[in-house]
């Protein structure tokens, strides 16, 4: 979906829908991921472009892995976008912290699950909610999406193609060897992983909380 097309849905609904933008970060305490940063600005630019025809999203953060200051993720993006209030785009009012509490993506959206469905009667906060990512990984995404919150609309709006996270000092890997990662993440979250939870048993969550507290998240610039 472009946003074109996503302003197009919005606009079919009865009344003005509730909308949440659900940005998957790629950055963690460490080396910089240029990819990481296209995605806020990205993120940024969808929300004006929404903003601007009528529509008044929320950014849902999210991201825990806090660094050796116990910065967590969802505030350390909090900062960048506030950023963005220098430039003249008015965004800070609408940023939400969803959770802090995530390692990976279907833990995120565990995690999430509480701000998405309030209540005991777990009403939708949102009518529907954005998820911004690179367009392999938002394939996994979309499909724990599915299985982990019901009751929302999810739809996906991709920030590129992934080239940036795939050559990440993270990662360490080739494109080809990235699209096969996000493959497979897919085909778990459509079989044995539906509840989200298969990398917690491996205890990925927990070694990768350890590593971020031995570090520090990149130092945050102006968009350009």
């Amino acid at each position: 979906m472009d946003k074109t097309a996503l302003v197009e849905l919005l606009r079919s609904y009865p009344q003005k829908p509730r909308v949440g933008l659900l940005m998957f970060s790629s950055q963690i305490p460490g080396p910089r991921a240029p990819e990481h940063d296209q995605k806020i600005i990205f993120t940024a630019k969808t929300w004006e472009y929404l903003y601007g025809r009528g529509f008044e999203p929320e950014i849902i953060l999210t991201s825990g892995l806090p660094d050796r200051h116990g910065l967590t993720g969802a505030r350390y993006m909090g900062k960048q976008f506030e950023l963005f209030e220098e430039l003249g785009l008015r965004l800070t009012r609408y940023l939400r912290i969803g959770e802090e509490e995530s390692t990976y993506t279907s833990e995120s959206l565990l995690q999430l699950k509480p701000h998405i469905l309030v209540g005991k009667d777990e009403s939708p906060r949102y009518d529907i909610i954005v998820m911004i990512s690179n367009s392999p990984h938002l394939l996994p995404s979309a499909a724990y999406a599915k299985h982990l919150i019901r009751k929302v609309r999810f739809v996906k709006l991709s920030s590129g193609d992934g080239h940036g996270v795939a050559t990440g000092a993270e990662l360490n890997t080739s494109y080809p060897k990235y699209l096969g990662r996000e493959l497979l993440h897919y085909l778990a979250a459509m079989s044995f992983d539906r509840n989200g939870k298969f990398l917690d048993r491996l205890g990925y969550g927990e070694k990768l909380r350890a590593l971020c507290r031995t570090r520090e998240w990149p130092p945050i610039s102006l968009p350009t």
